[in-house]
């Protein structure tokens, strides 16, 4: 791989057919509104109803309890801990967390008792975590 120079520049590629497209974003970045508690049901299984057929799991109960084992065994595996990061101590706590596609936030909310003068924010296409 050559090195950059100053001539050179990336071309960026539109990404017409993204879920995640800027106007898409702008356009439902506001607070929780009725119509994402608008579930769809289907083979007997519970899935979100924001931008339907998008995202293929579902979020009912059975879901969310094999989300909540593959947070356990993720805890196993790296010895008990919430994290990789170099944190050794409170003092070197962050600051701030964002937890993007949290789930059932069962680790946003473990994070906030290992830290609670962090601010921890969890996001999710589904309102599924508890209040």
């Amino acid at each position: 791989m050559h090195p950059a120079t100053s001539s050179q520049h990336i071309d960026v590629d539109p990404d017409e057919d993204s879920i995640c497209s800027a106007s898409s974003v702008a356009a439902t970045s506001r607070s929780l509104s009725s119509s994402v508690r608008d579930y769809y049901y289907e083979n007997g299984r519970r899935y979100h109803a924001y931008r339907y057929g998008q995202y293929p799991m579902p979020n009912d109960e059975e879901e969310q309890d094999r989300l909540a084992l593959m947070h356990h065994l993720f805890r196993l595996i790296i010895g008990g801990e919430l994290f990789r990061a170099p944190i050794l101590n409170e003092s070197q706590a962050p600051r701030r967390v964002l937890d993007v596609g949290t789930g059932t936030g069962i680790w946003a909310m473990e994070m906030a008792q290992d830290f609670p003068n962090t601010e921890i924010i969890g996001t999710d296409l589904s309102p599924i975590q508890p209040n």
